[in-house]
């Protein structure tokens, strides 16, 4: 995940130094009035990096689970009631921020408007986090007595393929920076997510369960960004938005018998704010 962030910003500062070099502002205002982008019945091609911030839905749901009951130990009455939580979790509380590398295709319907299809790969490094709080509470022979304990769970790594096809609609024409807003829909298939399980305090431990399935969902997605021209055959850009995806796939075949805690992974949604930085290179 670092190296791919120091691509990001190793990618933009290159940019940053590139520009100025190529051309005078006159040469590069003609070079730019040769050939716009997009360029009507012309296709461009652009290599992107970035990242998304989480900002609503749920990787995991919230559950509660309560076991009550009495036993006599010689004299002793022991009664209790055990409460087994799970807090509901966001993407950002199980995973590290995600980094993503894609490539789009684009096709100029006019000089201010362009139709676009791509792919994309996005991974996340997982966090450990407090998967299941156990408290106990009960008497001993009318005494009450209290216990507290944490079981901490570890998500795989977070692997996404997606593709995408929208459409862009810029502003400013015949402008060397231009913003624009775009639309999309798509989808993305989800790697198998299982979660490591482990109780510190007594080593007891529960590997690879089954949390997520192999999932196909969609996507959709609101954009918002500008295209600067750089030469006549070149353009780059920042783009920001909105970007929701649906549930994913529950993988229930190692959780039996807990009711509730059988629901914590019916969700898996996400929305995003993505931001991604482009090249752009018309042919």
């Amino acid at each position: 995940m670092r190296n791919q962030q120091s691509n990001l910003i190793a990618f933009a500062f290159l940019v940053a130094i590139w520009i100025p070099g190529q051309a005078s502002a006159a040469e590069l205002e003609n070079a730019i009035a040769m050939r716009d982008v997009p360029t009507k019945g012309k296709f461009s091609v652009a290599r992107v990096l970035g990242t998304d911030f989480d900002v609503g839905g749920n990787w995991a749901e919230s559950a509660t689970e309560t076991a009550a009951g009495a036993i006599n130990i010689g004299s002793s009455t022991y009664a209790d009631g055990i409460a087994f939580t799970a807090p509901s979790q966001d993407f950002a509380d199980v995973y590290d921020q995600p980094s993503s590398i894609g490539a789009n295709v684009s096709y100029g319907l006019t000089s201010t408007a362009e139709v676009f299809g791509g792919v994309h790969y996005t991974s996340a490094s997982s966090n450990e986090f407090d998967a299941i709080n156990i408290d106990a509470a009960g008497t001993i022979n009318g005494t009450a007595v209290a216990v507290n304990t944490v079981v901490t769970g570890k998500l795989d790594n977070y692997s996404e393929y997606g593709i995408d096809g929208g459409y862009r609609q810029f502003f400013r024409p015949g402008k060397q920076f231009r913003p624009y807003v775009s639309g999309s829909v798509g989808l993305k298939q989800v790697d198998e997510i299982n979660i490591n399980l482990l109780h510190k305090a007594t080593a007891i431990r529960a590997d690879d369960v089954k949390f997520y399935d192999s999932s196909l969902t969609y996507t959709l997605a609101l954009g918002l960004g500008f295209r600067f021209d750089a030469g006549p055959n070149i353009a780059i850009g920042m783009e920001t938005g909105l970007k929701y995806a649906g549930d994913i796939d529950e993988g229930d075949g190692d959780i039996s018998g807990v009711r509730s805690f059988a629901d914590t992974n019916n969700s898996g949604d996400k929305l995003d704010v993505p931001l991604m930085a482009r090249i752009d290179i018309v042919f």
